[in-house]
């Protein structure tokens, strides 16, 4: 009886051990989920905090704009995410995505680059609690 009771306690230990290392659940966190650039090359760093590995997808071939590293482990990281100069001055955007293994976890990065961060003015003027991505042209006199 004895045997059959200190087998079943350590069973018990085994599957509480294995339970509660498992109920561990991916995470990541973006330090910003916008990243806007005015025409001028650039670069800004974004920070995750992941306690898994990750890995970063674009969603489109967007070749104006670079991110490095493309992958890392579970801990604090930064990222950069380097922009071209641009003459045009319209609006363009992207984004890309960072991965936990498996793709349980995602968090997706706006980058934008044009003439003016109208986001950003409207949130510090109006005080707008809702995030949404502005963009507009301006002429200069």
């Amino acid at each position: 009886m004895k045997k059959n009771t200190t087998f079943l306690l350590m069973a018990l230990m085994v599957v509480a051990a294995l339970g509660l290392t498992s109920c561990q659940k991916d995470s990541i966190m973006v330090s910003t989920q916008n990243l806007w650039f005015g025409l001028e090359a650039g670069s800004k760093t974004l920070e995750i905090k992941a306690n898994c590995g990750w890995t970063i997808s674009k969603n489109d071939d967007a070749d104006w704009y670079t991110i490095s590293p493309m992958s890392g482990r579970a801990k604090d990281s930064n990222i950069t995410v380097t922009v071209s100069d641009y003459s045009d001055g319209d609006f363009r955007g992207s984004s890309f995505v960072i991965n936990s293994p498996g793709g349980h976890v995602h968090r997706t990065v706006f980058v934008s680059q044009n003439k003016m961060d109208f986001y950003g003015i409207v949130n510090k003027v109006f005080g707008v609690m809702k995030r949404e991505t502005w963009a507009t042209d301006y002429a200069t006199t």
